[in-house]
């Protein structure tokens, strides 16, 4: 059974498959407070590394194949909680597991890599990763046993930097433009590609949940008014509320209640669920748009209704400024191509 630490035992088979069986081992300091240090390989081949990185984030099942899968892992960093996944994934019969071995499907997300920069720290928790400027040592000018006793070359970042400062530490190994796999992300890209396991992203899944709300006037009054409260249980109900919005619905009203609670969304901004609804639901960009940004928005994306159209036309004709009225008359005109949305 595997834990679910990135720092996975590297497979030799995949290893071998992926042709790094020569790449170098670093260390990584993991926990400063046990002094825990992982093995990490680091390679050049930024051609394999976009490889795994694709392999990790390619659906390989659809939203609804995916259906017949058994058992779930997903991929550490998701920016969705552990509850929201494992509800939707209930209502399909579906499992998690805290073994990707034992799991039939992937689940993936858009934090899978980051790129990494001048010792910032390595999170212990991220699967890929491109370093750049960093430096490696074998010693910590006695600050750290877990460093001075190590088998590899430990990478300074963050963790090891509290400690010990690169100036004391020797020479060092110049690590400028490395990329970083883990063994759990080399592992799993290995089983996908060799069709062992598919793998989806989040987005998928939680759209095909059941438990979606329908935006309407009288949802966005009642969000509008508990995030308006100071009041902790009403601010809990709004966190739970949020993340239910359909957001491929209704569109103009997700302007709306954007609108609406720009100011006051910042009280929910520990809520993992809600931030990744934010993120999803371009609830920031929303928040900038005018009526008339919002309709050609909505045109591009081939998303404009007869309702949505219908109910932004009105506001964009308010927003219309014409001078000159004491001696003129003005007649303004929807355009013809947009006559089809008002019939």
């Amino acid at each position: 059974m595997a834990s679910k630490s990135v720092f996975q035992p590297y497979d030799d088979s995949a290893l071998k498959y992926f042709n790094l069986e020569d790449s170098p081992v670093y260390g990584v300091i993991t926990s400063i407070k046990t002094q825990v240090i992982e093995d990490i390989r680091v390679t050049q081949d930024v051609t394999t590394y976009n490889n795994i990185e694709e392999l990790l984030t390619t659906n390989t099942v659809d939203s609804q194949t995916f259906k017949a899968k058994k058992k779930a892992f997903v991929l550490p960093l998701c920016p969705a909680t552990l509850v929201r996944i494992k509800s939707a994934c209930k209502e399909h019969g579906i499992t998690l597991t805290n073994d990707y071995t034992a799991a039939d499907l992937i689940i993936s997300h858009d934090h899978v890599a980051r790129n990494l920069h001048s010792g910032e720290t390595i999170p212990s928790s991220l699967l890929m990763s491109k370093l750049n400027n960093y430096k490696a040592y074998d010693k910590s000018d006695g600050k750290l046993d877990c460093v001075d006793n190590y088998h590899v070359k430990v990478i300074h970042d963050g963790k090891f930097g509290h400690f010990s400062h690169s100036y004391y530490c020797g020479d060092g190994e110049n690590l400028f433009d490395e990329w970083m796999i883990t063994g759990m992300a080399m592992n799993i890209a290995h089983k996908i590609d060799i069709d062992e396991v598919d793998i989806i992203d989040v987005n998928s899944i939680i759209h095909e949940s059941a438990v979606k709300t329908a935006l309407d006037e009288e949802t966005i009054n009642l969000i509008t008014t508990l995030m308006e409260s100071y009041n902790d249980d009403d601010l809990a109900i709004a966190a739970k509320m949020i993340p239910t919005i359909d957001y491929n619905s209704n569109h103009h009203l997700l302007w709306v209640l954007a609108d609406k609670i720009q100011n006051r969304i910042y009280k929910l901004n520990k809520d993992k669920d809600v931030q990744y609804w934010k993120e999803q639901s371009n609830f920031y960009k929303l928040c900038r748009m005018s009526a008339q940004d919002m309709i050609l928005y909505l045109e591009q994306d081939d998303n404009l209704t007869k309702d949505s159209f219908c109910y932004l036309e009105p506001i964009c004709r308010q927003e219309i400024q014409i001078y000159n009225r004491d001696l003129y008359v003005f007649k303004v005109q929807v355009k013809q191509e947009y006559i089809k949305y008002l019939k």
